[in-house]
């Protein structure tokens, strides 16, 4: 209290602390304003980067026959996947290292090592003169590809604590999701175009051309828009703490990836890695399905009408991303959202089969896009939530090095889904090559076991991964 003042005076101060206090809690509140510029291009880079991974499922199969391996429709499945396998292979080996990498000398640095290596891989493979070659070109994509993981662990750095963040990793899963449809769309659209020349021999060089020039496209808004170091100055905090040691005064953990990720992350990415698995299990299956004849179970489509088809599906999923997740995320928290949106893909994969009984027609086509936007929604919501899980399961300073510790685990489980789903599925048209019964086996078991990991997640995933740890 002041000497001399009144009591008077005494009250009226204490009432203006007490505002100002509430003042500073109300603005504590409020969101944190923060720029749009680098969400913007950590989506256009997902994107690219989908793009030049997945637009060979459109036309994989018929690469397959172009190579010569096979003459038969219904096994080129036991060669097909693995041209993705290759790819997820390469991504196994370096995306912890690239993780890590982030953490220490910015996440910009391995984002653009990234795109640099789906322009330079993508026109390669799109070049290659024999299967073999091929195969090396995906697996060297994969190799010098740590973008997926470090534009995940950026999104916390860039955008504050609360459903905003939620809502920018849905923009950022959602683009990628977008590219898992746009780059099979324009696969089959512009794969064996009749063109003369170079590209007569070269069939599925433009559909790579394309990919790379998008990839370039996303370094010039990398380079434009997208910080350097100097702006995760959390990251560059938690990395001087790290190597003095934590506040006990005790060394920071040594003893590779494993010791780097806390006990709470480990769920999460198991999750991850099951979902990866039985999705991309399905997207391999589901051009297959597309090019399997009627009589076997699938559509009999030509490749042009299965871009067509994912093309029209892109649409739809681009604005349910744009316009309608924003508001989900608002009302159901990752913990929900997973296990709600892993259950809806689950009973979706065994029901593509049903459209293959109705007759051919504008009400099949329906069907079918309306189908594939729902799933596809489905399990971009998975993932969205899965991403926001393992970031809150650990610190700024580790988070690089989880997420490329998850996307390294995640990528052994999606190299063996492509193998594995193409596999089984020419297996099933082996066993039952008429009536469909082999494909709706293959499809139902895929479904059973994402629905089973929805399950386990609503089982043991809680409210504690909901919020950041820090």
């Amino acid at each position: 209290m002041c000497r001399g003042a009144t009591p008077a005076e005494v009250e009226l101060t204490e009432k203006d602390d007490v505002t100002a206090i509430l003042v500073d809690d109300a603005k504590a509140d409020e969101p944190a304003a923060y720029s749009r510029k680098p969400i913007i291009t950590l989506c256009f880079a997902m994107f690219a980067n989908s793009v030049a991974l997945t637009n060979l499922f459109s036309y994989a199969g018929f690469m397959v026959l172009h190579y010569g391996l096979t003459e038969d429709e219904t096994r080129v499945g036991f060669f097909a996947g693995w041209l993705l396998t290759s790819f997820m292979a390469g991504r196994l080996l370096s995306s912890f290292y690239y993780g890590a990498l982030s953490d220490r000398v910015g996440r910009k640095v391995v984002i653009r090592i990234g795109l640099w290596s789906c322009v330079v891989f993508s026109i390669a493979f799109g070049f290659s003169p024999t299967f073999a070659i091929a195969l090396a070109m995906r697996l060297g994509m994969g190799l010098f590809n740590g973008l997926t993981a470090v534009a995940k662990a950026a999104i916390p750095e860039i955008v504050p604590k609360g459903p905003a963040q939620q809502t920018a990793m849905g923009y950022v899963a959602g683009m990628w999701n977008a590219g898992m449809v746009v780059g099979p769309a324009a696969g089959g659209l512009l794969a064996e175009r009749p063109v003369t020349g170079l590209f007569r021999r070269y069939p599925y060089a433009l559909p790579n051309i394309f990919a790379a020039g998008l990839a370039l496209v996303a370094l010039l808004v990398v380079e434009t828009w997208l910080p350097g170091k100097s702006s995760y100055a959390r990251v560059a905090k938690d990395d001087a703490d790290a190597a003095k040691g934590n506040d006990d005064g005790e060394p920071a953990p040594r003893g590779g990836a494993c010791a780097r990720v806390p006990h709470a992350s480990w769920l999460p990415i198991g999750n991850y890695c099951l979902l990866s698995m039985f999705t991309i299990f399905f997207e391999d299956c589901y051009p297959l399905w597309l090019l399997t004849p009627r009589r076997a179970g699938g559509m009999g489509f030509a490749v042009d009408e299965i871009g067509t088809a994912l093309a029209a599906t892109a649409v739809f999923t681009v604005a349910y991303q744009f316009l309608i997740f924003p508001s989900i995320s608002e009302r159901l928290p990752p913990h929900v959202l997973f296990p709600t949106s892993a259950g809806l893909a689950a009973l979706l994969i065994p029901v593509t089969v049903a459209i293959t009984k109705m007759k051919p027609g504008a009400a099949t086509w329906a069907a079918l896009i309306s189908h594939n936007v729902v799933y596809r929604c489905a399990v971009s919501n998975a993932y969205t939530a899965m991403f926001c899980c393992i970031n809150n399961s650990c610190e700024t300073g580790a988070r690089g090095a989880v997420n490329g510790l998850a996307m390294s685990v995640a990528s052994a489980f999606k190299a063996v889904g492509p193998t594995l789903g193409a596999s089984l599925y020419a297996y099933g048209l082996d066993r039952a090559p008429s009536g469909g019964v082999g494909v709706l086996a293959v499809f139902s078991g895929a479904g059973a076991a994402l629905g089973v990991t929805a399950v386990v997640a609503c089982k043991f995933m809680g409210a504690e991964y909901d919020t950041p740890v820090d």
